[in-house]
């Protein structure tokens, strides 16, 4: 098993079987790991998506050992409305299961061959994704593996949310501030990572291929020898930044110039997520979206905030099982009241934009009031709050 792991997530060595149904005739996808079912717990009726990680085989393989720590460690910090959840970790003989929220509304990628985007949807899918890009890059967590099959719609149809999957590749940046390996899928690859020298920035230029393809239907580096696509070739116009634009686009200006600040060999060019949320292309959705936290918020969910910081240290306990048991369109809407409170779309509540919250409100608190009702909402830091 992986030593000394501390699991912040639900973990027990109950058999999976006698807790969940399991779907293995019809897997949701492949990921690093492994194959991804759908599962229904027999007991609530909720579904879930359920990964196995397995450890048997592996455990003199430095690297490989190393990934499943990484994932594991990643996913249980990880607290973000657009990051997929970790629920809950069954131990098995050869491993662990993951237990995770179900994404039913499939991959980027199925959307972006099959229907395709206006451009102001994936404007908007776009800017989610450089929020949660700048949740991660914020503490220092390159995901390494950004594609299109890495982002699942929430749910069928127009408003469906994306959700980030797959930290099988992730990395903490720590105090080497560079990483060295070259991992992910090579269409996606930014050029310093062929160089063996990269750090954050390398995701920016993931996105940004995945933002030409959200435009434009294609992918802005393919390399052809002899009519098929040859991943050597790929790699040379990646390494030396050459793509173009159709010639004939209805695309906007400010559009093409978003990829081409995402699409800069230079990585300390590049534009990096803070500065993508205030480029001219997305700064209108990005300020719209801030001035949208700047309403008031609903009377029933600063009173009940109030009253959860008056409740006994057990009875919070007790309301937070209860809410591992919320539908997901409950779970939505508290993410969308979520929302309300992180006007910088950190990913995180600070307590100046919790106070900022409760005087739109017209809610009269004193300060130790305030600061209680902030502080109990759950242990991650007396002056910043993640989404659970």
């Amino acid at each position: 098993m992986i030593e000394n792991l501390k699991l912040g997530r639900k973990q027990s060595n109950d058999n999976l079987t006698d807790k969940y149904e399991i779907d293995r005739e019809n897997p949701l996808g492949r990921g690093i790991g492994g194959w991804v079912y759908k599962a229904v717990h027999k007991d609530s009726g909720q579904y879930y998506a359920v990964k196995h990680l397995k450890t048997e085989g592996i455990a003199n393989n430095f690297r490989k050992m190393d990934d499943l720590r990484t994932e594991l460690k990643l996913m249980i910090e990880m607290d973000h409305p657009h990051i997929v959840k970790l629920c809950e970790v069954i131990e098995a003989p050869d491993g662990f299961h993951l237990i995770q929220e179900l994404s039913t509304g499939g991959e980027l990628l199925k959307r972006i061959n099959e229907v395709g985007f206006t451009e102001d949807a994936a404007r908007g899918h776009i800017l989610t994704m450089i929020n949660t890009l700048r949740y991660l890059h914020d503490k220092k967590i390159v995901h390494c593996d950004l594609k299109p099959e890495n982002w699942l719609f929430d749910e069928e149809g127009e408003n469906a949310r994306l959700r980030l999957i797959d930290f099988g590749f992730s990395k903490h940046l720590g105090g080497a501030q560079n990483l060295t390996i070259k991992r992910g899928s090579t269409l996606y690859l930014a050029p310093e990572v062929f160089a063996g020298k990269y750090d954050a920035q390398a995701d920016m230029w993931s996105l940004g291929v995945i933002g030409f393809m959200m435009l434009f239907q294609k992918a802005p580096f393919c390399g052809m020898v002899d009519e098929k696509v040859n991943l050597k070739a790929t790699s040379e116009l990646i390494k030396a930044g050459k793509f173009e634009f159709p010639p004939e686009t209805s695309v906007s200006e400010d559009a093409q110039g978003f990829i081409k600040g995402l699409l800069t060999v230079d990585p300390s060019v590049r534009m990096t997520a803070a500065e993508s949320q205030q480029h001219a292309w997305l700064k209108a959705a990005y300020d719209a979206s801030v001035e949208t936290n700047k309403e008031a918020l609903p009377p029933k969910l600063t009173g009940r905030m109030k009253s959860f910081s008056d409740l006994t240290s057990l009875q919070r306990t007790v309301t937070q099982v209860l809410a591992y048991m919320l539908e997901s369109e409950q779970i939505k809407t508290l993410r969308d009241e979520f929302e309300k409170l992180d006007e910088t779309r950190n990913g995180e509540v600070s307590y100046q934009e919790f106070e900022n919250a409760f005087k739109r409100s017209s809610i009269d608190l004193d300060k130790d009031d305030l600061q209680q009702a902030f502080n109990s909402i759950g242990k991650y830091d007396r002056m910043r709050q993640k989404f659970s």
